[in-house]
């Protein structure tokens, strides 16, 4: 099994699914390419303050580079890391493949 079969597989997404409705927090997998946040891979849940957060001008960009660097420092560690985002919410980044 391929990572994108992996993440696109029936049982990954109810695991993400569950995540998101027991956190009551959004999850997204993301490819990252260098230090750069790539494209959504999977995901589930929304935010509304992060959908409007993402409908502002700039706010994708920001919400991205606050997830990238805190997924490149995950992958350096190969651990979870904890961050604050630009807009001040706490969020989780691990490495998962």
């Amino acid at each position: 099994m391929t990572p994108a079969e992996f993440l696109r597989s029936a049982e990954t997404q109810r695991q993400l699914e569950l995540s998101a409705q027991l956190s009551g927090l959004p999850v997204s997998v993301h490819a990252l390419v260098g230090e750069e946040e790539g494209p959504l891979l999977a995901g589930a849940g929304s935010c509304r303050f992060c959908a409007q957060m993402n409908a502002s001008p700039g706010g994708r960009k920001q919400c991205r580079a606050s997830r990238a660097e805190a997924g490149a420092q995950a992958l350096r560690q190969q651990a979870p890391v904890a961050f604050v985002c630009h807009a001040g919410l706490s969020a989780l980044s691990f490495p998962i493949l």
